[in-house]
């Protein structure tokens, strides 16, 4: 599986780290399954919670959300979208 740092999925995103931008980012997974060194998201407050709380290293968010555990985020503009973006980066067609 590729890795990628959290600025240089920011770039492909068209998003901003907060947080590490060196950070290198290993997978990517549900918050209730991620691993650490894995990228995870939340679309709204519930999902952010639960990815705060997670073994990720990093959240993919929409919005103004801040850690309090330390994860770094990368904002973009629509999660969903983002997510839907990051997925084939992680896990190339054969």
């Amino acid at each position: 599986m590729p890795t990628y740092t959290t600025g240089q999925l920011a770039e492909k995103l068209s998003g901003q780290v907060i947080g590490d931008t060196a950070l290198a980012l290993t997978g990517f997974a549900p918050a209730d399954s991620a691993k650490a060194g894995e990228l995870t998201f939340a679309e709204n407050d519930t999902y952010f919670a639960r990815a705060d709380q997670s073994a990720a290293a990093a959240i993919l968010v929409a919005g103004p959300f801040t850690s309090t555990n330390g994860k770094t985020l990368i904002q973009v503009a629509n999660a969903r979208v983002a997510f839907a973006q990051v997925l084939p980066l992680f896990f190339p067609e054969p």
